[in-house]
Protein backbone atom coordinates (compact mmCIF):
# COMPACT_ATOMS: atom_id res chain seq x y z
CA UNK A 1 0.00 0.00 0.00
CA UNK A 2 2.88 2.34 0.78
CA UNK A 3 4.38 1.66 -2.64
CA UNK A 4 1.08 2.60 -4.33
CA UNK A 5 0.94 5.87 -2.38
CA UNK A 6 4.50 6.72 -3.38
CA UNK A 7 3.75 5.84 -7.02
CA UNK A 8 0.70 8.10 -6.94
CA UNK A 9 2.78 10.85 -5.29
CA UNK A 10 5.18 10.61 -8.23
CA UNK A 11 2.29 11.06 -10.65
CA UNK A 12 1.23 14.15 -8.70
CA UNK A 13 4.77 15.55 -8.96
CA UNK A 14 4.69 15.10 -12.73
CA UNK A 15 1.32 16.86 -12.86
CA UNK A 16 2.75 19.65 -10.69
CA UNK A 17 5.62 20.02 -13.16
CA UNK A 18 3.20 20.72 -16.02
CA UNK A 19 1.26 23.11 -13.79
CA UNK A 20 4.41 24.97 -12.73
CA UNK A 21 5.39 25.40 -16.38
CA UNK A 22 1.89 26.64 -17.24
CA UNK A 23 1.99 29.22 -14.45
CA UNK A 24 5.56 30.30 -15.27
CA UNK A 25 5.66 30.46 -19.06
CA UNK A 26 8.94 32.36 -18.87
CA UNK A 27 10.54 28.95 -18.38
CA UNK A 28 9.71 28.24 -22.03
CA UNK A 29 12.31 30.84 -23.08
CA UNK A 30 15.01 28.23 -22.41
CA UNK A 31 13.09 26.01 -24.81
CA UNK A 32 13.77 28.43 -27.64
CA UNK A 33 17.50 28.04 -27.13
CA UNK A 34 17.22 24.25 -27.14
CA UNK A 35 15.12 24.18 -30.31
CA UNK A 36 17.56 26.53 -32.03
CA UNK A 37 20.48 24.32 -31.07
CA UNK A 38 18.67 21.24 -32.35
CA UNK A 39 18.04 22.74 -35.79
CA UNK A 40 21.59 24.10 -35.95
CA UNK A 41 23.16 20.70 -35.18
CA UNK A 42 20.81 18.91 -37.58
CA UNK A 43 21.66 21.39 -40.33
CA UNK A 44 25.39 20.88 -39.82
CA UNK A 45 25.13 17.08 -39.71
CA UNK A 46 22.88 16.91 -42.78
CA UNK A 47 25.44 18.90 -44.77
CA UNK A 48 28.51 17.03 -43.50
CA UNK A 49 28.64 14.66 -46.51
CA UNK A 50 29.08 17.72 -48.71
CA UNK A 51 32.15 18.67 -46.67
CA UNK A 52 33.70 15.19 -46.64
CA UNK A 53 36.86 14.41 -48.59
CA UNK A 54 36.36 11.65 -51.20
CA UNK A 55 37.66 8.42 -49.75
CA UNK A 56 39.07 7.19 -53.07
CA UNK A 57 41.46 10.15 -53.12
CA UNK A 58 42.77 9.99 -49.55
CA UNK A 59 42.80 6.43 -48.27
CA UNK A 60 45.24 3.73 -47.26
CA UNK A 61 44.84 0.62 -49.44
CA UNK A 62 46.72 -2.64 -49.05
CA UNK A 63 46.88 -5.44 -51.60
CA UNK A 64 46.72 -9.01 -50.36
CA UNK A 65 46.67 -11.94 -52.79
CA UNK A 66 45.57 -9.70 -55.61
CA UNK A 67 42.66 -8.17 -53.65
CA UNK A 68 42.50 -4.55 -52.53
CA UNK A 69 41.48 -3.72 -48.94
CA UNK A 70 40.81 -0.20 -47.70
CA UNK A 71 41.99 -0.04 -44.07
CA UNK A 72 41.79 3.72 -43.66
CA UNK A 73 39.53 6.24 -45.33
CA UNK A 74 39.88 9.88 -44.37
CA UNK A 75 36.35 10.88 -45.29
CA UNK A 76 34.86 8.22 -42.98
CA UNK A 77 37.05 9.23 -40.03
CA UNK A 78 36.47 12.91 -40.72
CA UNK A 79 32.71 12.36 -40.75
CA UNK A 80 32.85 10.35 -37.50
CA UNK A 81 34.91 13.07 -35.83
CA UNK A 82 32.46 15.71 -37.02
CA UNK A 83 29.54 13.77 -35.51
CA UNK A 84 31.45 13.37 -32.25
CA UNK A 85 32.23 17.09 -32.18
CA UNK A 86 28.61 17.98 -32.95
CA UNK A 87 27.43 15.66 -30.16
CA UNK A 88 29.74 17.38 -27.68
CA UNK A 89 28.65 20.82 -28.86
CA UNK A 90 25.00 19.88 -28.50
CA UNK A 91 25.55 18.23 -25.09
CA UNK A 92 27.40 21.29 -23.77
CA UNK A 93 24.75 23.81 -24.84
CA UNK A 94 21.91 21.51 -23.83
CA UNK A 95 23.44 21.19 -20.35
CA UNK A 96 24.06 24.93 -20.18
CA UNK A 97 20.40 25.81 -20.85
CA UNK A 98 19.14 23.02 -18.60
CA UNK A 99 21.29 24.21 -15.69
CA UNK A 100 19.84 27.71 -16.13
CA UNK A 101 16.33 26.23 -16.27
CA UNK A 102 16.95 24.21 -13.10
CA UNK A 103 18.23 27.30 -11.27
CA UNK A 104 15.17 29.24 -12.40
CA UNK A 105 12.80 26.47 -11.28
CA UNK A 106 14.49 26.18 -7.88
CA UNK A 107 14.21 29.94 -7.39
CA UNK A 108 10.46 29.77 -8.05
CA UNK A 109 10.03 26.83 -5.66
CA UNK A 110 11.87 28.75 -2.93
CA UNK A 111 9.48 31.70 -3.21
CA UNK A 112 11.14 34.08 -5.67
CA UNK A 113 8.48 36.35 -7.15
CA UNK A 114 10.55 37.69 -10.04
CA UNK A 115 13.37 35.76 -11.66
CA UNK A 116 15.51 37.14 -14.48
CA UNK A 117 16.31 34.75 -17.33
CA UNK A 118 19.47 36.74 -18.03
CA UNK A 119 20.59 36.32 -14.42
CA UNK A 120 19.98 32.56 -14.57
CA UNK A 121 22.01 32.33 -17.78
CA UNK A 122 24.87 34.22 -16.11
CA UNK A 123 24.74 31.90 -13.11
CA UNK A 124 24.76 28.92 -15.46
CA UNK A 125 27.79 30.37 -17.25
CA UNK A 126 29.61 30.53 -13.89
CA UNK A 127 29.33 26.72 -13.77
CA UNK A 128 30.98 26.32 -17.17
CA UNK A 129 33.76 24.00 -15.96
CA UNK A 130 31.34 21.47 -14.51
CA UNK A 131 29.06 21.81 -17.53
CA UNK A 132 32.01 21.24 -19.87
CA UNK A 133 33.16 18.16 -17.94
CA UNK A 134 29.65 16.69 -17.77
CA UNK A 135 29.16 17.28 -21.52
CA UNK A 136 32.45 15.48 -22.16
CA UNK A 137 31.40 12.47 -20.06
CA UNK A 138 27.96 12.44 -21.69
CA UNK A 139 29.49 12.56 -25.18
CA UNK A 140 31.97 9.75 -24.53
CA UNK A 141 29.36 7.42 -23.02
CA UNK A 142 26.60 8.15 -25.54
CA UNK A 143 28.96 7.89 -28.51
CA UNK A 144 30.51 4.73 -27.10
CA UNK A 145 27.12 3.06 -26.60
CA UNK A 146 26.03 4.19 -30.07
CA UNK A 147 29.19 2.72 -31.62
CA UNK A 148 28.69 -0.61 -29.82
CA UNK A 149 25.04 -0.73 -30.88
CA UNK A 150 26.00 0.08 -34.48
CA UNK A 151 28.71 -2.59 -34.51
CA UNK A 152 26.26 -5.14 -33.10
CA UNK A 153 24.22 -4.78 -36.27
CA UNK A 154 26.93 -6.66 -38.19
CA UNK A 155 26.70 -9.72 -35.92
CA UNK A 156 24.37 -12.66 -36.36
CA UNK A 157 20.73 -12.09 -35.46
CA UNK A 158 20.99 -13.79 -32.05
CA UNK A 159 24.22 -12.08 -30.99
CA UNK A 160 22.99 -8.75 -32.34
CA UNK A 161 19.78 -8.95 -30.28
CA UNK A 162 21.70 -9.87 -27.13
CA UNK A 163 24.25 -7.08 -27.66
CA UNK A 164 21.55 -4.47 -28.28
CA UNK A 165 19.68 -5.62 -25.16
CA UNK A 166 22.83 -5.29 -23.06
CA UNK A 167 23.59 -1.83 -24.48
CA UNK A 168 19.99 -0.71 -23.84
CA UNK A 169 20.15 -2.01 -20.27
CA UNK A 170 23.46 -0.20 -19.61
CA UNK A 171 22.02 3.02 -21.09
CA UNK A 172 18.93 2.72 -18.86
CA UNK A 173 21.08 2.18 -15.76
CA UNK A 174 23.19 5.21 -16.67
CA UNK A 175 20.10 7.40 -17.14
CA UNK A 176 18.73 6.28 -13.77
CA UNK A 177 22.01 6.68 -11.93
CA UNK A 178 22.55 10.20 -13.25
CA UNK A 179 18.92 11.34 -13.13
CA UNK A 180 19.50 14.21 -10.68
CA UNK A 181 23.11 15.00 -11.58
CA UNK A 182 22.16 18.31 -13.20
CA UNK A 183 20.20 19.60 -10.16
CA UNK A 184 23.18 18.66 -7.98
CA UNK A 185 25.56 20.50 -10.31
CA UNK A 186 23.26 23.52 -10.59
CA UNK A 187 22.11 23.84 -6.98
CA UNK A 188 24.94 22.34 -4.90
CA UNK A 189 28.70 22.70 -4.87
CA UNK A 190 29.34 19.13 -6.04
CA UNK A 191 31.91 18.22 -8.63
CA UNK A 192 30.70 15.93 -11.41
CA UNK A 193 31.91 12.63 -9.90
CA UNK A 194 30.51 13.47 -6.46
CA UNK A 195 27.23 14.48 -8.12
CA UNK A 196 26.99 11.09 -9.87
CA UNK A 197 27.51 9.22 -6.58
CA UNK A 198 25.02 11.43 -4.76
CA UNK A 199 22.54 11.06 -7.62
CA UNK A 200 22.58 7.27 -7.34
CA UNK A 201 21.70 7.53 -3.65
CA UNK A 202 18.88 10.03 -4.18
CA UNK A 203 17.42 8.01 -7.07
CA UNK A 204 17.32 4.95 -4.83
CA UNK A 205 15.38 6.96 -2.24
CA UNK A 206 12.80 8.23 -4.77
CA UNK A 207 12.74 5.30 -7.22
CA UNK A 208 9.01 4.54 -6.80
CA UNK A 209 8.07 8.22 -7.14
CA UNK A 210 10.27 8.41 -10.22
CA UNK A 211 8.43 5.49 -11.82
CA UNK A 212 5.06 7.11 -11.06
CA UNK A 213 6.16 10.43 -12.53
CA UNK A 214 7.49 8.84 -15.72
CA UNK A 215 4.29 6.81 -16.09
CA UNK A 216 2.26 10.04 -15.97
CA UNK A 217 4.51 11.73 -18.54
CA UNK A 218 4.24 8.62 -20.74
CA UNK A 219 0.44 8.96 -20.69
CA UNK A 220 0.75 12.63 -21.70
CA UNK A 221 3.13 11.67 -24.52
CA UNK A 222 0.70 9.09 -25.87
CA UNK A 223 -2.21 11.55 -25.79
CA UNK A 224 -0.16 14.31 -27.49
CA UNK A 225 1.92 12.37 -29.99
CA UNK A 226 -0.44 9.62 -31.13
CA UNK A 227 -2.90 11.94 -32.98
CA UNK A 228 -0.02 13.77 -34.67
CA UNK A 229 1.63 10.53 -35.74
CA UNK A 230 -1.68 9.37 -37.22
CA UNK A 231 -1.93 12.65 -39.16
CA UNK A 232 1.58 12.13 -40.54
CA UNK A 233 0.62 8.65 -41.75
CA UNK A 234 -2.57 9.92 -43.34
CA UNK A 235 -1.06 12.85 -45.23
CA UNK A 236 2.24 11.22 -46.15
CA UNK A 237 5.16 13.26 -47.50
CA UNK A 238 4.33 13.79 -51.19
CA UNK A 239 3.53 17.09 -52.91
CA UNK A 240 1.44 19.67 -51.06
CA UNK A 241 0.64 17.13 -48.38
CA UNK A 242 4.36 16.93 -47.70
CA UNK A 243 4.18 20.48 -46.31
CA UNK A 244 1.62 19.32 -43.76
CA UNK A 245 3.93 16.41 -42.96
CA UNK A 246 6.81 18.84 -42.32
CA UNK A 247 4.58 21.13 -40.24
CA UNK A 248 3.44 18.22 -38.06
CA UNK A 249 7.08 17.11 -37.71
CA UNK A 250 8.00 20.55 -36.38
CA UNK A 251 5.13 20.40 -33.91
CA UNK A 252 6.41 17.01 -32.73
CA UNK A 253 9.88 18.47 -32.19
CA UNK A 254 8.46 21.43 -30.24
CA UNK A 255 6.32 19.13 -28.13
CA UNK A 256 9.38 16.99 -27.48
CA UNK A 257 11.25 19.97 -26.12
CA UNK A 258 8.27 21.04 -24.03
CA UNK A 259 8.33 17.57 -22.48
CA UNK A 260 12.08 17.95 -21.98
CA UNK A 261 11.43 21.23 -20.14
CA UNK A 262 8.84 19.49 -17.96
CA UNK A 263 11.35 16.71 -17.28
CA UNK A 264 13.89 19.27 -16.02
CA UNK A 265 11.27 20.82 -13.74
CA UNK A 266 10.33 17.35 -12.53
CA UNK A 267 13.98 16.58 -11.77
CA UNK A 268 14.08 19.59 -9.45
CA UNK A 269 10.90 18.47 -7.66
CA UNK A 270 12.16 14.89 -7.28
CA UNK A 271 15.57 16.14 -6.21
CA UNK A 272 14.02 18.24 -3.45
CA UNK A 273 11.93 15.26 -2.31
CA UNK A 274 14.91 12.89 -2.43
CA UNK A 275 17.17 15.34 -0.63
CA UNK A 276 14.63 15.69 2.17
CA UNK A 277 14.33 11.90 2.48
CA UNK A 278 18.10 11.61 2.58
CA UNK A 279 18.38 14.27 5.28
CA UNK A 280 15.77 12.51 7.42
CA UNK A 281 17.01 8.94 7.03
CA UNK A 282 20.71 9.40 6.46
CA UNK A 283 23.00 8.37 3.61
CA UNK A 284 23.72 4.75 4.54
CA UNK A 285 20.14 3.89 5.55
CA UNK A 286 18.89 5.07 2.18
CA UNK A 287 21.71 3.31 0.34
CA UNK A 288 20.98 -0.06 1.94
CA UNK A 289 17.20 0.50 2.39
CA UNK A 290 17.37 0.24 6.16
Amino acid sequence: MQVVKRFYAGMNLASDSFLLLWNNKKLLLYLLGLVGIYFLVQTVLSNMPLLGIPGDELSLIVTLQGLHYTIFELSRWFYSFAILLATFFYAFLLTFFNVALIKHTAAILHGATSVSVRKMLRESASEWKKILFWALIFTIISYGLHTIAYSAGFLSYGLSSISLSIVSFIALLWLLATYVVLPLIALQKYNVFAAIIRSMTIVRAIFVELLGAQFWIFLVLVLCFAPLMILMQIFGDKGILGLIHIFVSWILILLGYVILTVQMILKVLLYEKGKDALDRRGFWRVLFHR
